[in-house]
């Protein structure tokens, strides 16, 4: 899954740089999200997810995600280039990098990413002791197994994981701006801290992000709608 080194990495940055006294900012959880429902939804347009994922070629890729708007339409103005920016989001979208990974589903537990006025912010809320660990690489289980080992109450506990930016939009795909936060339930840290805690590149980071939004064809919803 594409989104497990931006979890990992801020996870590790919690268990090595909040206080105790951030522990409820550090574990509270988005008002959108809500347990979901047993067996968990199947992807858009896929079969169940007791079917198991779909062949797909390897020259295949995903149709671009739908944005779906929030809240009632603005009201008219007088321009249309004055008109308030409008809110759209997209659920789930967390199942289309799962797809390939059916054991990834049990552990992300619910995914949002919300577009307004060229701004995007998206995230995941996972539970930590339902990661696939045979799945992860040796850096990546002595990540986790470090973030665990400080805070072991995580073990049990529901983390919001997210990313927020002002985003570029490149071929209509937006991209990854300058000035990217990862955040960890209401703390927010540069991905330039992040990267650094982990002895990584925040370049190189943004690169792996940009290119699987690109990959599910993220596309701006502003330019998408002229």
């Amino acid at each position: 899954m594409k989104w497990v080194a931006l979890v990992l990495a801020a996870v590790a940055v919690v268990a090595g740089g909040v206080a105790w006294q951030f522990w409820s900012e550090a574990t509270a959880l988005p008002d959108w999200y809500t347990e979901p429902p047993s067996p968990p939804v199947a992807a858009p347009s896929g079969p169940s997810p007791d079917a198991g994922p779909s062949p797909r070629r390897p020259s295949e890729s995903p149709r671009p995600l739908e944005w779906m708007p929030v809240g009632p339409p603005p009201p008219p103005q007088a321009s249309s280039s004055a008109a308030a920016p409008r809110t759209r989001e997209v659920r789930n979208f967390h199942l289309r990098s799962t797809a390939k990974n059916p054991a990834w589903r049990e552990a992300v537990r619910g995914s949002r990413a919300t577009f307004e006025d060229g701004t995007l912010e998206a995230g995941v809320v996972i539970s930590l002791d339902k990661l696939p660990r045979r799945s992860l690489s040796a850096n990546d289980r002595k990540t986790i197994d470090r973030a665990l080992k400080a805070f072991p109450a995580l073990r049990k506990r529901e983390v919001y994981v997210g990313l927020e930016d002002r985003t570029v939009t490149r071929d209509g795909i937006l991209q990854l701006g300058s000035s990217t936060k990862i955040r960890v339930g209401q703390l927010r840290y540069p991905l330039s801290t992040v990267a650094k805690r982990l002895g990584l590149s925040a370049p190189s980071i943004r690169r792996q992000i940009n290119r699987e939004l690109r990959r599910l064809k993220v596309k701006d919803p502003e330019v998408a709608t002229k």
